[in-house]
């Protein structure tokens, strides 16, 4: 078993949740080199370049549990967005930098820096923009150790673009997720080596330098169509009354399909304006 991934999965679901819904932690079997299965993936059929979580919600001590799972030997980037359930206004948005054969875990809360709802996770996967990189209250602040949250915003439906929708509260206590694969990153480039995580310590090599080169590199990667790798799970869990299960995200396959056409400085690749260029290659 991957030991990167093992401990990933023991990290991310409290004694308590995993009791409480029989969920076998360490049965994941992603290994180097050898096939690759997933749980709850269907024997890797269900595997695809987007993700989307149908639900997500801290309403009545819910929470809701959501892993990205990078089954190739590249490293991914991946786009996330947090979109309210009223008008699917965005309240929170991101960037995974994922090793090869790894896989970044998080959790809803209802208030995990003290400012209302929104999201943790204790791994140690590369985050774009880097936590504590934004001195307001936007953007992922560390907690303690490998803990870091991020607060949920209401900016995209309060004033100047308020839509007269339901109070503040409730649009950020519940909506969906997507998750989108942009760019893939050769292992043993800078950027690969960067953010692939030492199989010892299980952190990556230098976050810093990922971000940098992926601001600076527009991505940082060689394509943006990484192909069907990336794995998706969701779980919903009531650990006060006991209660939990899993559900299946919406897996698009092919979601970045389109011509890309290689820019003079050779650092990374652009979309050309064909009409068959999907919308997922303008993601930047």
């Amino acid at each position: 078993m991957n030991k990167q991934v093992s401990r990933k999965i023991r990290n991310s679901l409290s004694a308590a949740v995993a009791v409480g819904l029989g969920i076998a932690t360490s049965s994941t079997a992603l290994a180097f080199g050898q096939d690759v299965e997933l749980p709850g993936l269907d024997n890797n059929e269900r595997l695809g370049d987007a993700g989307i979580f149908q639900y997500y919600t801290i309403n009545g001590g819910w929470q809701t549990f959501f892993r990205v799972i990078n089954t190739s030997e590249d490293a991914v980037s991946v786009k996330v967005r947090f979109r309210e359930a009223a008008n699917s206004r965005e309240v929170l948005d991101f960037t995974i930098f994922l090793s090869p054969y790894d896989m970044w875990t998080g959790w809803t809360d209802e208030d995990p820096q003290g400012n209302g709802p929104g999201i943790k996770t204790n791994d140690t996967s590369c985050l774009f923009p880097l936590p504590d990189s934004n001195t307001t209250l936007e953007g992922w602040k560390t907690i303690d150790g490998n803990l870091k949250a991020a607060d949920f915003q209401s900016r995209a439906f309060t004033t100047p673009y308020a839509d007269n929708g339901p109070a503040v509260d409730h649009r950020l206590a519940e909506g969906h997720l997507e998750m989108i694969g942009i760019a893939r990153h050769r292992p043993f480039s800078d950027f690969g080596l960067a953010v692939t995580h030492n199989q010892t310590t299980g952190v990556p090599a230098n976050c810093s330098q990922a971000a940098d080169l992926f601001e600076n590199a527009r991505n940082g990667g060689e394509g943006h169509d990484l192909g069907n790798v990336l794995g998706f799970n969701g779980y919903l869990i009531n650990v006060d009354n006991g209660f939990g299960g899993g559900y299946d995200p919406d897996v698009l396959t092919d979601f970045a399909g389109c011509s890309l056409t290689r820019i003079s400085n050779e650092t990374h690749t652009e979309p050309d304006l064909d009409t068959s260029c999907h919308p997922a290659c303008l993601l930047y």
